[in-house]
């Protein structure tokens, strides 16, 4: 089975250190209060018509950066889609960096902050200074709530692979500007097969709440079909909105659902949404691990994959993030 194409996205993680006043919320709870933080500050800070409703005053062709985040279905050069398609956006939060590359703050001595990413897709990139100037008021009003108010500590911007492009402390963050990011040098590349035809066997930790069906039905464990099939749609819908549509991506092959133990069970939080009258909106999902015996080595490939693009629902809160090991 060939890879998906090498460079169907341009994804870039920055990575953010804050210091709590208080106690900040750990979850989709963070997830939802830093989501709704950054909309609200991009609005009032990019927006030409704050007060208007969102996107009034954005052409399809130059939105502003909450719009482009927050509303827009597919970036600028592409036909949109169906006026009620919910197509996925190029920005959500990754709530636990993968700890072999978050060390970086340590060299700074003293408490370590709590580190969180937001993940950007190709349009965003030429914007992510505006990301962070958005955080920087967000520190005295919080997240969402008074006690959740923060010091930003440091930012830093990252490809795909962990690689560190460009940090700061937080005195040269508020001083400075983030360094444009040219998305030709943020291409997501998938990894290499090992051997084709070798099997093996596969740990996933589900560490946020991950909400995955699988013939019409939210699995309560999920399968490692249902996953590696969710990821293949979700790299087919982000690239056909936001990255390369042309370029040609095989469907993942069936990884068996071959479960030989697990732990866990369902967590999350609900949100309610003002732009839908204040619909609720679970958050939960299964967070845990389990260990799947006898999967093809091609599939490994596609869990790399969904360690970066998550998988399953509410992924723009922090929800579906998962990290796996194999042997």
């Amino acid at each position: 089975m060939a890879d998906a194409h090498p460079a169907a996205l341009s994804l870039a993680h920055l990575r953010l250190g804050v210091f709590p006043h208080g106690k900040l919320p750990s979850g989709p709870t963070l997830g939802r209060h830093l989501r709704g933080a950054l909309g609200l500050w991009l609005r009032r800070q990019c927006c030409p018509t704050p007060q208007a409703a969102a996107g009034v005053a954005c052409s399809i062709t130059a939105p502003c950066t909450h719009c482009l985040a927050y509303v827009a279905r597919a970036a600028s050069d592409r036909h949109p889609p169906h006026p009620t398609a919910d197509g996925p956006r190029p920005l959500w939060v990754n709530l636990c960096p993968d700890p072999e590359v978050a060390v970086w703050h340590e060299r700074r001595g003293g408490t370590p902050p709590v580190v969180f990413e937001v993940s950007c897709l190709g349009p965003l990139l030429p914007h992510l200074d505006d990301l962070v100037a958005a955080l920087l008021p967000a520190q005295e009003t919080g997240l969402g709530h008074p006690s959740y108010t923060f010091r930003l500590g440091c930012a830093a911007l990252l490809t795909c692979s962990g690689r560190v492009v460009w940090e700061a402390p937080h005195l040269d963050v508020v001083r400075s500007r983030v360094p444009p990011a040219d998305p030709a040098d943020f291409d997501f590349h998938a990894p290499a097969h090992v051997r084709v035809g070798t099997m093996v066997d596969v740990r996933v930790d589900f560490l946020t709440p991950t909400a995955v069906s699988h013939g019409g039905l939210v699995q309560r464990v999920p399968g490692l079909n249902a996953v590696v099939d969710a990821v293949g749609r979700r790299l087919r819908e982000l690239a056909l909105r936001w990255g390369d549509s042309e370029a040609a991506m095989n469907w993942p092959v069936l990884a068996g659902d071959h479960i030989a133990e697990w732990s866990g069970g369902l967590a999350g939080d609900h949100r309610r949404s003002r732009s839908q009258g204040g619909t609720r909106h679970d958050l939960s999902g299964f967070v845990g691990q389990v260990l799947y015996t006898n999967v093809p080595v091609e599939v490994l490939s596609w869990l790399h994959l969904a360690e970066q693009l998550h998988v399953g629902a509410n992924i723009p809160f922090g929800c579906g993030q998962l990290r796996f090991h194999w042997r």
